[in-house]
Order: C-alpha cells, then structure tokens, then sequence
C-alpha cells in the first residue's frame, strides 16, 4: 500500500493516552450500569430485554460521545479490531481518506488494514510493511506500544508523520488504537537545529550560546581558537568575567535590551584573550525566548579597528600639518611657530603633550622653549631629565638631536632606550616620539610627542610626523633667512656695522633732530690708504680680516650716541650728533687717524695703513644727508689730494672740483660716439742697429672746448668708469690697422705695442676683442705687442697667466709695462708667458746720476735676458741715459730722446725718412759684438755675412780650423759659429781647443752632418753652446746668435760684479781691521 500525503493535523502523546484511558472507561461505565439496572428486574426476559435496551441506550451514548472526542482531535485515528479491521474512525481520518482518494469515509469502515499495509507497493512499500509488523505486535501482546516515524514528501512539500499504536483493552485485548500525526514541524525544526549545530561546530566563525544567567553554555572551536582559551575554562563561566572592565558596562547594557525585548542586536567590545592580548569583537547576538538562551557570533574586528584608528590618527596628524603650513604662512616669530606648532599638535593631533625644545649652544644645552598640553608634572620631568648629568648627552632627545634621527618609543615602560621610565610612567605617559628639527643639515632642536596610549605611533603616522619636523624646520630656516636678509639690509655682514641704507636712514633722523634743535652735527668720511696693495698683494681675505679690525677700532673711538657705518669698500661714514664745534669733529678725525696708524697683525704678516677723512657740517655745508655724504667724500678726496693720512673740512671749492671731474666723465661717455680720441704712435729703437723696430699706440683726447686733454687727465676717468672697455677696443682696432698699413707701405715689419687695462683683462672677451682686431685689419698676430703692468698681472697671477696662454697661443708678443714698480714675485713672471720686459721710466729718468738706478736697472736687464725676454727701456730722454742702456745690453728704447709720441701722418713721414739712432753715436757707447763664422766652404761663409750684416755684429771668417785659431789670436771674438766636417779637424775638435785657449767665447756648431755621439759629448763637456744644422731658418738662426751675443755679454757682466764684490770685500776687511787697531 502506497501512503499518500494525509492532510494536516496536530496531536500529542497526551491527546493520546486520555482517548485510550476514555474508550478503557467507557467499557467499564457500560459493564456497570447494565449489571445493576438488570439485578432489579425479576423477570428474565425482562432483564434480557432491559438490558439490551439500556446497553444499546449506553452503547449509542457513549459511541456519541467517543466520536465527539475522536473528532475534536487533530490526529487522524482509527479503531481496529483483534483482526485489523477498521471499526471506527475520525474526522481526521476521513479527511485523509478522502485526500488519499479512498471510496468515502463509509467504506473505511471494516476494511482490514493490515492488510492494506501487506498490499503497500513502492516507495512506501518498506514503512507500510514496518507499521504492518508493529500493529500486530501490539495485538499479539509482544509490544505494549509501538511507534513508527515515516516521511510522506511531494514533488511540492515535504512532510513528516508519527504512526502510534497502542492496545484498547481491559482485562482483554479488543483491538487497537492507530493514530498519525503530523510532526513536520517538529522535523522541520530538528533538522534546522542539527544544521545550526554542525554549522556552529564547523563555522570558522566565532560562536557562542550563553545560558540565561550569561554564562557560557557552548563555545565553538573558532570561538576557543581565537580566544586561546580551552573549553573547559569558559563553559559556565560568566560572559562579563572576559570583557575589558572598561566595555563591561556598556555590553551589560546591550544584553539587558535583548532582555528587554530585543530579540536580536549588534555591539562592539573588547575581548581578553588567554595570552593577555585584546582583540576587539563586533558581536551579532539572537535571543531564543522558548529555550531562554543567546546565540552569539563574534566578528574579529581587531585590524579593521585598528586601521580605523590609524586612520583617525593619520587624518588628525594630516590636521596637524595642515596647521602647521598655514601658520608658516603668516607667522613673523620663531617663539611664535614654536607655541602654535605645540598647540595645533596638541588640539589636533590627540597627543597628551608636545614639546619643542633647541640647541642652546652658548651653554651646551638643551632648552624647552615651548609646549602645549601641559601636564605640569610632565613637563617638570622631562626639565629635570635635561637638566641631569646623563641628560647631556643619554635622553632621547639628546640623541635624536646628536644622531639627526628619529627616536620612537611605543612602551616607554618597558623600553630599555628610555632612560628614566619610571618619571614617565608617574605622568602618564606610555608612548613617545622625538624627532629632530634638522636646518641646513644641523639639528637645532627636537620636536617631542607624548602620548597616554602605548602603541601610538605607527609607520604611516611617523612619515607625516617627520614631515612635520621638516615643516617647522622649514618655517626657522625661513625665518632665519628672513631674520639674515632684515639684518642685511641693513647691516654690513663683513663689519658688523650699520650699512650705507642704515647709515643714511640714521642720518636722516639726526639731520631732523639738529633741525629742531638747532644742533651741529658733523659726517666724517673716511678711506683707508693703500687698502687696495693688500688685497692684491695677501689677497681678499686678509683685505677683509683687515677691514674687521679697522672697524673695532674706528667703533672705540666714538661715543655711545655717534654711528659708523660701513658705506661700501674701504669707505666708512661717521656720525657725529650733537657736537659743540667744528674742533669736536676733528678731535674724532684725528684719534680716528691715530688708531689706523697702528700696526695690524693679519695671518702673520704686520701691516700699516692710514686713513684720509672728509669733514663736512650740517648746517653749514648741507641742509640734507644726501650732500652731507657728498661733500664729505669731495673732501676726502682733497685729504688724499694733500698727501693722505690727514683729514679736511669740506669748501665751496672743492665742490667745483668735483663738478669739472663730473662734466669731464659725461664728455667722456659722448667722446667714443663723436670721434674725439685719436692715437699718437712712439717708435722704438733697436740699441744695436739704431733703426725703429716698431711703435707705441697712446691714447690722446681731442676735446672741442678745451682741446688736445692729457692722458693723465682723462685715462683714469675712463677706467673708474668702465668706459675704458670699448674704448680699449677702438684703440687696439685703429693700431692693427695703422700697423698693416705701414706694411702694406713697405716701410718696415714693425711691431706695434697697445696698452691693454685692467678692466679689459676683467672682462671676459680680451681674446676674442683681439682676434676680431687682427681679422679685421689683417695684421699678422706675431707684430702685435700686448702691454700689460705689472701690478695688473700681480692681481690675480693664478688667473691670469690661463688668459696669458690663450693670447700667446694666439700669436701675439705681451709685454710687461712698468716693470720693477710693482711686487711680482719671481715665481710668477717665470711661469708667464711674457716676451718683453719694459723698464719704467721712473728707474731711467736718475739713471746717470743715481747708483741705485743703475744697479736696479742692470738687474732687471740681466734678469730678462736669464729668462730669454727682450728688454725696452721707456722715458729716454737724454744721450747719457741712452749710453748707459747700450753699454748695459738694453735690447729697445723709446722717449722724447728720439720722437715724442707723433700722430699717424707725422710717424708715416718719419718711417720715410729712414731716420735712425746716430751709428757713430751707438759704436761709441758700445763694444762692438765680433762674431767669428768658420767654414771650409766659401759660399756659405758669404751667404752668413749676407744675412747678418745688418745686425751690426763685427764678422771675421776663416776657411778651416788652422785660420780660426789664428784669427782668435788676433782678435778678440764673443761668439764662433764653425761647420763641423772640415779637413784636417773637424768643428768640435776645432771648438775643444777654442774652450781651452779662450773659455769667455760661446761657442755654436752650424752643420748639415751630424756626428750625433761626438757632439752630445762636447756639449756634455760645455765645448758647444748649441748645434745648430743646414740648411737653417733665417729667423732662427739670428735669434739664436743673438743669444750667445746676450750670454757672453751676461758672463761678461757676471765677472765684472763678482770682481766688484770681491774688491768690495777686500776693502771692507780692510776697514775692518783698522777699527780693531
């Protein structure tokens, strides 16, 4: 039998037993009523009928009566007899007949339903057998009670029914009572509870079930795997006993509103785990009202927590900054950044306390200069443990400043790096942070964050706390820099003292003063004296360590009320308020000029100086600061004028003066413009052959009112100027034209001289102002003479000499002018590139009569032609002085002896007159250079006598070695040039026996074959001077014999002073010795 789907109904085993208990009554109530209504009737068929009658009245009554109960039950229930039948049923039991498609509720009546059961097919046809086995059980007696649980699902519903049998009997069996009821609800909720069950096992999930006095019933594995907690140390333990006492209060409360009626809710707390550690729950907790327990889950929150955290810290460390970088913005204050600073990171960052504290490096300490969040105990703490021994240098602050590195503490507790934990722990503070406040790579300071939490500071927070420390280092170094440049603006960094906007703005304000009060006030200007020689000469930072000292001592002569400032320079400005006469102010010019005199002590050296002052008066000379400052400068410069080392009060007339000089400027600036300058050329001569060898360019100015201006006048307005730069440039255009044309004439390959100035070579386009001069004009570089002054090349000697070798490199011959007025070191002038060597004309002028003259003279010839440079001597005026050059070996001259300094047409008509020094005049102050050419072949010696007969040297010739040495016999010869191959000896044999017999001699060899061992040993044995080989290179070949002529003549004069010194000894010795007696 197939057990379809009954339709639903409810029952219980309570339902039950009171129906089986009402049928067992009923059967007794039925027993006992007949048997005692039938024992009063005596006629048997009366009690016969009676009973029947009453039976059947009892029996219909009660049937009523048991069907109304069977009815008023929800389980379906049918009565079966010994035999299975089916003799009564309920409602229920119809409606599932009827559901099942049976014939109709009558029909059921009598139907066998073991039987049906026995007949079951399919997939009910087990359970129908199984409830077939167990009713007769039950009738059999071997079962007091079977029960049997059978699933009835459709394709749409699942269902459950319990089938129940049990015996309806008295003293004997009369059947059975089936019911079947429907439990799919109970089913439905066993399965979902042994679902929840094996889901709370499994979950990963932390789960628990506290039981109505909130403790725990059941945990799960999860629950004990996070917690670290076995099960037998939770289960009945209170819920509350593992919460952080400071979340107890409000989770109580979230349980005490599911109580209340809340059935579900979510909460957060904090969890103590077995290790000690905290993590922080989200709870999602359901309260089952019908078993009165909770069933929680717990939801790990702890890094969700925690990065919400960070993030809170993080965006209140982005306020910080934020703060900061707007209070960089307007804040003028270093205590000012400092305070704020501390209080935006207290406000906005949730820091207990900051503080900022900097290098005080006068007392070697660190110093609390600001802080925010006082906690006054804390402070005091953290101000002893600076000020301790070990806070010198063992604090974390200390260190951080001295390593200029970031020093965190999360435990400061616990931390070893954190020397008094104990004063921390005392106020409060769990956490730290110092970072170093680090300017122009220097630690000044630190910044220090406190904070009542350990665990504070994380990575992130500390990348965006070190830019805070940068932020505020940046806002001191701007300060600092804004601090440097107001001190700038107006101090001298140099000095110390007020500068000229400084000075000037002083001025003012006593200028009014003395207006008001019809005061005298005094404005000296003072100009140290040769300042300039020891820039050059110790160089620029001596010049400054000098002007530091020249102000102390200008500052000690001055009254506490009276100002001096530095104007620019060597140049000072004195303020002098409130004097009672011009005396007052020249008492202060002369203690001023006193303490200048005395001597300096700069890097070793002992330096001199002195001061020219200018005096000037308000109200006598200048109603304003402006030409106060002038007029005193103007008498400055007359103080100067006078001999310097004094001091002038200003006049009307010094101010003309300075008119003219700046008329004369402004006319100077217009000049270049209307062709006013022109150059007058001055030859130079040859000493030894008389003739001009070339010329010197000179500036001349031809001004339209006041005509031909000297150059004294105006050169050294062009260099104060600047103006001497372009017309540096036209001068050396005009000269290498003049010269190329000159040549292009035929009159002489003459050189031609252009004084290069100071400006010229500071400037950074010499080179290529003197090639375009060449190109232009197409002059050969080699006839183009540079003249530079001694003292010009001493100014920067080591830069100089790279621009020296790119205008050598160009070509062109430099000279130096002046030569012996300045301080050249040996050195130097060795490693220049020079030619030429001029002699001052300062040393000329007293040549004659002056010894040391002409002993100074004598040294700077001899010591040119020892380096091999030519030598001129300038301002030749006389024939003694021109006689004493020729006799010394001076190679040019130039002056007024010959020509003054001509214009273009005047110098061209002179070249054409082939006017030379007088030769008879030149052999008379000179001995006459002999050379002796020997040679085997005759045409050589003629083509030697060709090339140099116009060097006016003395030649002698022999043929072979034998005439030679006849020849030196003869005459006395400075200089041999021999072949070397020649019969019967050759040239260095030959020149062996010349250095034995006449050792003065310079001795070359001019061959074109080469006995290369045989001559290296001669000129090892100093037999040979030079070798020199055929064919030869004219120029070469002269400037190679000129050479010899120069040693010889060197030698020469060598001995004469050594003979001198020898003689000079002699007699001093001999004074000597007559003292004694």
């Amino acid at each position: 039998m197939k057990l379809a789907k009954p339709p639903p109904a409810q029952g219980t085993d309570e339902e039950i037993a009171a129906l089986i208990e009402t049928l067992h009554l009923t059967g007794q109530r039925l027993e006992e009523l007949t048997a005692g209504e039938v024992d009063g009737v005596a006629d048997r068929e009366g009690r016969t009928f009676l009973l029947r009658h009453a039976q059947e009245q009892l029996r219909q009554s009660e049937v009523a009566k048991q069907a109304a109960i069977l009815n008023a039950l929800p389980a379906h229930i049918a009565l079966l007899d010994t035999q299975g039948r089916i003799i009564s049923v309920n409602q229920a039991w119809r409606r599932f007949a009827d559901a099942n498609l049976l014939q109709g509720p009558e029909h059921a009546i009598g139907v066998n339903y073991l039987t049906i059961c026995d007949s079951a097919r399919g997939n009910d046809a087990a359970e129908a057998h199984q409830a077939a086995t167990g009713i007769r059980s039950v009738l059999d007696g071997g079962e007091n009670h079977f029960s049997l649980e059978y699933s009835c699902h459709s394709q749409t519903q699942q269902r459950w029914f319990l089938m129940t049998v049990s015996p309806l009997a008295d003293d004997h069996l009369h059947g059975v009572v089936v019911m079947h009821l429907d439990i799919t609800e109970r089913m439905r909720l066993e399965q979902e509870k042994e679902q929840y069950f094996k889901f709370f096992r499994l979950s990963i999930n932390p789960m628990c079930i506290a039981d109505p006095h909130g403790c725990f019933k059941q945990v799960n594995p999860a629950f004990l795997k996070m917690t670290g907690y076995s099960e037998s140390e939770l289960i009945a333990k209170p819920f509350l006993e593992f919460i952080l006492p400071e979340d107890r209060q409000r989770t109580t409360d979230e349980m005490k509103r599911q109580v209340d009626g809340h059935v579900s809710l979510n909460f957060e707390n904090r969890y103590l785990c077995h290790d000690g550690s905290v993590v922080r729950l989200s709870w999602m907790a359901f309260f089952d009202r019908h078993e009165g327990v909770t069933y929680a889950t717990a939801n790990d929150i702890t890094e969700r927590k925690e990065a919400q955290d960070r993030i809170i810290q993080l965006n209140r460390v982005y306020a910080v900054l934020s703060g900061i970088n707007a209070l960089i913005v307007r804040v003028h204050d270093r205590q000012e950044l400092f305070e704020e600073a501390c209080r935006i990171a207290v406000t906005a960052g949730g820091f207990r306390m900051s503080l900022i504290c900097t290098v005080d490096l006068s007392a070697m300490q660190i110093v609390p200069v600001a802080s925010a969040g006082k906690d006054e105990g804390l402070l005091t703490a953290i101000k002893d443990i600076l000020s301790s021994s070990e806070g010198a240098t063992n604090t974390m602050i200390a260190r951080a400043i001295m390593e200029k590195k970031t020093i965190v503490s999360n435990d400061s507790q616990n931390d070893p790096k954190v020397l008094f934990a104990k004063k921390y722990a005392a106020t409060g503070v769990h956490s730290m942070a110092i970072l170093p406040i680090i300017v122009a790579d220097e630690a000044v300071g630190a910044l220090a964050l406190y904070a009542s939490v350990s665990e504070f500071f994380h990575e992130a927070e500390m990348k965006l706390l070190t830019e805070l420390a940068s932020d505020i280092a940046f806002a001191m170094d701007h300060l600092n820099k804004q601090e440097r440049l107001n001190y700038l603006a107006y101090y001298d960094v140099l000095t110390g003292l007020p500068n000229r906007s400084l000075l000037y703005d002083r001025l003012n304000q006593a200028v009014s003063l003395a207006r008001r009060n019809a005061s005298l006030l005094a404005v000296l200007f003072v100009d140290l004296d040769n300042f300039k020689t020891v820039n050059d000469t110790l160089g620029h930072t001596a010049g400054d360590a000098l002007l530091a000292e020249v102000s102390r001592r200008l500052a000690s002569c001055l009254r506490d009320t009276d100002t001096v400032g530095r104007l620019g320079g060597d140049e000072f400005g004195i303020l002098l308020p409130e004097i009672g006469n011009n005396e007052a102010a020249a008492l202060v010019a002369r203690k001023v000029i006193n303490s200048c005199q005395i001597p300096y002590l700069i890097e070793g050296h002992e330096l001199f100086i002195s001061a020219s002052i200018g005096i000037t008066l308000f109200p006598d000379d200048a109603g304003d600061a402006d030409t106060l400052i002038r007029n005193a400068d103007t008498a400055m410069y007359r103080a100067k004028d006078l001999g310097r080392n004094t001091y002038q009060f200003f006049t009307a007339k010094m101010n003309q003066s300075i008119q003219d000089k700046l008329q004369l400027e402004t006319d100077l600036r217009h000049a270049l413009g209307k062709g006013e300058f022109l150059l007058h050329y001055q030859p130079k001569l040859s000493c030894t052959s008389g003739k001009i060898t070339g010329f010197e360019a000179l500036l001349r100015w031809q001004h339209p009112q006041r005509g031909l201006v000297g150059p004294d006048e105006f050169i050294p307005a062009l260099e104060n100027s600047g103006l001497i730069v372009p017309v540096g440039e036209w001068v050396l255009a005009c000269a290498c034209a003049q010269a190329k044309h000159w040549h292009d004439a035929g009159l002489g390959v003459l050189s031609m001289a252009v004084n290069i100035s100071g400006r010229q070579i500071e400037a950074a386009d010499l080179c290529e102002t003197v090639r375009a001069a060449l190109a232009a004009s197409g002059l050969a570089p080699a006839h183009l003479e540079l003249e530079l002054t001694e003292s010009q090349l001493m100014k920067d000697a080591e830069g100089i000499i790279d621009l020296l070798k790119q205008l050598k490199a160009m070509g062109v011959n430099l000279s130096v002018d002046d030569f012996g007025t300045g301080y050249s070191s040996l050195a130097y002038l060795k490693r220049f590139p020079i030619d030429i060597l001029k002699i001052d004309r300062a040393f000329v002028r007293d040549i004659v009569a002056d010894t040391n003259d002409v002993s100074i003279t004598r040294a700077i010839i001899s010591l040119a032609h020892n380096l091999k440079l030519k030598v001129v001597a300038e301002g030749v005026e006389t024939e003694g002085q021109l006689g004493l050059l020729i006799a010394n070996h001076c190679n040019e001259i130039q002056g007024y002896y010959f020509s003054r300094p001509l214009p273009a047409e005047e110098a061209t008509a002179l070249l054409h007159s082939g006017r030379t020094l007088d030769s008879r005049m030149l052999a008379g102050m000179r001995r006459k250079r002999t050379l002796l050419l020997v040679d085997d072949e005759a045409n050589i010696l003629s083509a030697l006598k060709r090339l140099l007969r116009h060097d006016g040297y003395d030649i002698l010739t022999a043929l072979s070695a034998a005439q030679g040495m006849e020849m030196l016999a003869i005459h006395p010869v400075d200089v041999i040039i021999s072949d070397q191959r020649m019969p019967g000896m050759s040239g260095v044999e030959f020149l062996r026996r010349v250095k034995t017999l006449h050792p003065e001699t310079v001795r070359l060899v001019l061959s074109g074959y080469t006995d290369l061992q045989a001559v290296t040993d001669a000129i090892n044995e100093g037999a040979i001077y030079k070798f020199l080989t055929k064919p030869w290179d004219d120029g070469i070949l002269r400037a190679n014999i000129e050479e010899a002529f120069r040693s010889k003549e060197m030698a020469d004069e060598n001995r004469r002073m050594h003979a001198e010194l020898a003689l000079a000894h002699e007699q001093l010795q001999k004074l000597l010795a007559s003292k004694e007696q």
